[in-house]
């Protein structure tokens, strides 16, 4: 199987358990904005923010190193007490960061309990816990993404994510009418999660196996990559805090609403492929060099353009009658700043393709670099936007901000792997894209209102775009014409 068709494979494989994961998020959606108000919606995102920082951190870099070692000792053939050692270092080195971080956090919340929303102050203790416990699971998660045990690790996803969901809905709806009810049934889910995983790899792990060498090669690959994931979180959601500062809570739920809405879209695709392709090119990198694993990352990312592209037409084009069918009138004004966000986060998708020579060469210190002066701009851009354009102004700031990271990452990842971004075809893609979504809207609906028009008006933009591709692009009609020859024979 070629490389390519293997990210297809894996990829679609990821994609269906992603999928899942974002009904959940578009099932929780209108339920959630309707059962708390702007403000509470606010301090829910801030609560989730949180989370993912402090998440961040306490993984301390180790899952990319768990990612990015395995191959090694796999491909190496190394003893099963070698194996074990892979295993349990990480999960000690995280759970050892764990401990360390809340007791920084009991000082950190004794120092500014006064400064604190009163109501997000109510939700540390059980942040605390899921932090803790989500660390653990997404270290564990990167094994199997690692051994490409694809369907285990989406059914884990998805049992999480409906879990989580089910139970803290029905805790908010019969026990507590609360974010701490909500939050409550998050920690539960994840604890039970965490049981079910750490039972799975029960035969692997031997705390007598914890490797001290490894873990200081460990870290010494992954800690650079922390700051580059908390730059990323500040990149993405730093700017709730600023907004919350100088507009507040119910703004950061206006604005949670836009941002959360595209973030859904983009990860529809960009998820998957993060997922998947890294094991692939690193695989093929050490197995075939240097030659097959550019063409492998071209073809890649001329594909995620033409898939990511009309994602963006049709959520810049049709996001207000999604938000008006999905939310309330009190979050009117989300689907204003929808694309000055869907394009740069849809172009960010693709940071696994762009950054692949800087992974592959193990130089993570220049991510970390960039990524760092990226979150820098993005709140400084807030600071001096917001009190002037208010939330259109702090998407404008992520506009520049996540721009600037794509193309200061490629160029310095292009020195040590050089590739081809076919600035024709992205051309061709946007135009057919605009020119689909226009007509649609235009001549196909004369009311565009509610779910069943929406659905209609998605299928309709997809079928004529993917239409318009195969008339379009020689290789993809050769490849879909062979597809229906054997299929009819």
């Amino acid at each position: 199987m070629s490389s390519v068709k293997r990210l297809f494979a894996e990829s679609s494989s990821y994609f269906v358990g992603n999928l899942f994961v974002i009904l959940a998020g578009f099932i929780s959606f209108p339920i959630m904005t309707r059962i708390f108000s702007p403000k509470d919606y606010g301090v829910f995102s801030l609560a989730i923010i949180s989370i993912s920082l402090g998440v961040s951190l306490a993984k301390c870099g180790l899952q990319h190193s768990a990612l990015r070692f395995y191959s090694e000792f796999n491909e190496n053939n190394h003893s099963l007490d070698r194996m074990s050692s892979y295993y349990i270092t990480p999960i000690f080195g995280v759970a050892v960061v764990n401990l360390m971080l809340i007791g920084i956090n009991a000082v950190i919340l004794a120092t500014l309990r006064r400064h604190l929303d009163g109501l997000l102050l109510k939700l540390i203790p059980l942040i605390a816990i899921i932090i803790f416990i989500k660390s653990l699971n997404n270290l564990i998660e990167v094994f199997l993404r690692a051994e490409r045990r694809g369907v285990f690790f989406n059914v884990i996803t998805v049992l999480n994510k409906y879990g989580s969901l089910f139970l803290s809905l029905f805790i908010v709806f019969f026990i507590e009418h609360s974010l701490s009810g909500f939050f409550t049934g998050m920690a539960i889910s994840e604890g039970a999660i965490l049981f079910i995983l750490l039972f799975s790899y029960r035969d692997k792990l031997d705390i007598k196996k914890i490797s001290f060498p490894f873990l200081k090669e460990s870290l010494s690959f992954g800690f650079p990559l922390i700051w580059m994931e908390l730059a990323n979180l500040l990149l993405s959601f730093g700017d709730r805090y600023l907004i919350e500062y100088y507009m507040g809570s119910s703004a950061v739920g206006v604005y949670s609403v836009g941002y959360n809405i595209s973030s859904m879209a983009q990860s529809v695709l960009a998820v998957p492929l993060k997922l998947a392709i890294i094991p692939i090119y690193l695989s093929v990198w050490t197995k075939k060099g240097e030659a097959e694993t550019r063409d492998f990352l071209n073809s890649s990312l001329n594909y995620y353009f033409l898939l990511g592209i009309p994602i963006i037409i049709v959520l810049s084009l049709l996001g207000k009658d999604l938000i008006d069918t999905a939310a309330t009138k009190q979050y009117e004004g989300a689907s204003s700043i929808i694309p000055y966000i869907i394009f740069p986060l849809i172009v960010y998708g693709g940071y696994t393709i762009f950054a692949s020579g800087l992974f592959i060469h193990k130089k993570t210190a220049i991510i970390m670099h960039i990524t760092l002066i990226a979150a820098a701009l993005n709140l400084l851009l807030n600071v001096l936007l917001i009190p002037r354009l208010g939330l259109t102004g702090s998407a404008l700031a992520t506009l520049i901000a996540y721009l600037f990271l794509v193309v200061a990452i490629a160029e310095r990842s292009s020195r040590y792997l050089k590739l081809d971004i076919r600035i024709n075809s992205i051309i061709k893609y946007l135009v057919l894209s605009a020119g689909v979504v226009y007509f649609v809207s235009a001549y196909m609906i004369t009311r565009p209102s509610g779910v069943r028009s929406l659905l209609f008006r998605a299928a309709a933009i997809a079928i004529l775009y993917f239409a318009g591709i195969i008339v379009l692009e020689r290789d993809i009609r050769e490849k879909a014409m062979l597809f229906m020859a054997r299929k009819a024979g």
